[in-house]
């Protein structure tokens, strides 16, 4: 099972199930006819009937992360740290299959963690404090954008989605790309134009779960008084992205403000849209965010397995 698996198949997976058996056990109503323990009981063997589906995987995403010191989405996490108290109570490394630990046994040993966990007050304490961090690090950025805005209130926005082509999805890990968008603000920092006439730099990564990629929706702002052609910041901006990913990475120019440029279909990059009105800038980016890392809202493009310190949208004002 490759990394790319684990990152977009059984992390998101997981998630969503732990996610779930937590809303089921907190909110779901009690059948007619069913009394309170008997449901609880249901809910557990049901949640059980899941994991049992994709024991391997998940077997296998718990023990990269702690060979590799990886972090995980809020519900993951709680999994894991079911799993690890497993793991010193049985005095095992692994969860290896035998004549006297089945499958099944570490999954009993897992959801009664678990719902132990699911009724305390810790979590939604947990929860709230996890939430507020979120909220908290969004309306920085929020201010820090609005405080360049009094200071250029014209501010051209350039968006653009980078990623990586098909052969890249298949063997560049988050890690990898982590590199490759440090590396690429450095090469972008390097350009007399970014020094001089960019203002702000925001950046979001997503987890496409269709196309079982990441996407990194890129925006710069830019003096407009200085402000030249978006399509020679398009051309620049390509050719730095496809260098520091070894010629992988693709670049699409999704929205420009400059609404009299001539477009030319033979620009070696592609523009998928010219958005007049509504420009997205990474103000209206930060508004769009998930309201919060714990609910539903957001789950298909959350990132559930990570690197320790891994941020998945940042931004700042350039500097000079």
């Amino acid at each position: 099972m490759s990394h790319s698996e684990l990152e977009f198949v059984t992390a998101p997976r997981l998630e969503q199930d732990v996610l779930e058996h937590y809303q089921t056990i907190r909110f779901a109503p009690i059948p007619e006819g069913t009394d309170y323990d008997a449901h609880q009981k249901n809910i557990d063997q049901e949640f059980k009937r899941k994991l049992s589906g994709y024991f391997s995987a998940w077997r296998r995403i718990m023990a990269v992360g702690i060979h590799e010191h990886l972090s995980f989405s809020f519900w993951a996490d709680k999994f894991f740290q079911a799993y690890c108290s497993v793991l010193q109570e049985e005095q095992i490394r692994f969860f290896e299959v035998t004549a006297q630990r089945s499958a099944g046994f570490y999954i009993n040993k897992i959801v009664k963690r678990l719902r132990i966990l699911f009724e305390s007050t810790s979590l939604t304490e947990e929860m709230h404090k996890q939430n507020e961090r979120y909220e908290k690090q969004i309306e920085k950025l929020r201010e820090s954008y609005c405080n360049t805005s009094q200071i250029y209130p014209d501010a051209a926005d350039l968006k653009l989605e980078l990623s990586l082509n098909e052969g890249g999805n298949e063997i560049i890990d988050l890690r990898q790309l982590e590199r490759f968008l440090s590396n690429f603000q450095k090469s972008l920092a390097a350009e007399y134009w970014y020094r001089t006439q960019a203002i702000y730099r925001f950046y979001q990564i997503v987890r496409d779960d269709v196309q079982q990629r990441y996407v990194i929706h890129f925006y710069l702002s830019f003096n407009r008084s200085l402000y030249a052609d978006p399509l020679f910041y398009c051309s620049v901006i390509e050719r730095c992205w496809a260098q520091v990913t070894n010629y992988m990475g693709t670049c699409s120019c999704l929205s420009l403000t400059d609404q009299n440029s001539v477009v030319d279909a033979e620009q070696m990059f592609r523009i998928d849209r010219i958005i007049q009105e509504d420009v997205q800038c990474p103000l209206s980016a930060l508004n769009s965010m998930p309201e919060n890392q714990t609910g539903q809202f957001g789950l298909p493009n959350r990132i559930c397995i990570y690197p320790k310190g891994f941020k998945w949208f940042d931004g700042a004002p350039v500097r000079r």
